[in-house]
């Protein structure tokens, strides 16, 4: 992605499920090779449950915009196996990602 700007919006709609229960799954988001904080972190109840996650963040790139980014969505469970679906029906996960002008965050 080409950034013009130095603020980025993330959105993401999705639902995961851990094959056991009390296991935690983490979101985080990887920009050019670089995990960031971690965006959504939740416990499964119970084996399998899915739970539905809606993020909207704003991401500030620093000096390090007017250029090309790579931006990946990463997963990570503590234990088990996390599995990422689309939320009803969706057939996958949803990332958006855009642009924003920069004097609305000053």
């Amino acid at each position: 992605m080409y950034s013009r700007t130095r603020f980025l919006e993330l959105k993401v709609n999705l639902v995961c499920s851990n094959s056991a229960a009390a296991n935690r799954t983490r979101l985080t988001l990887s920009i050019d090779g670089v995990d960031q904080e971690v965006l959504w972190d939740q416990a499964s109840p119970v084996a399998n449950y899915r739970q539905m996650c809606c993020l909207n963040v704003v991401i500030d790139l620093g000096a390090n915009f007017n250029t090309f980014h790579t931006l990946k969505l990463r997963w990570q469970p503590t234990a088990g196996t996390s599995t990422i679906y689309g939320v009803a029906g969706e057939v996958a996960p949803k990332m958006w990602i855009r642009e924003l002008m920069e004097e609305k965050y000053y």
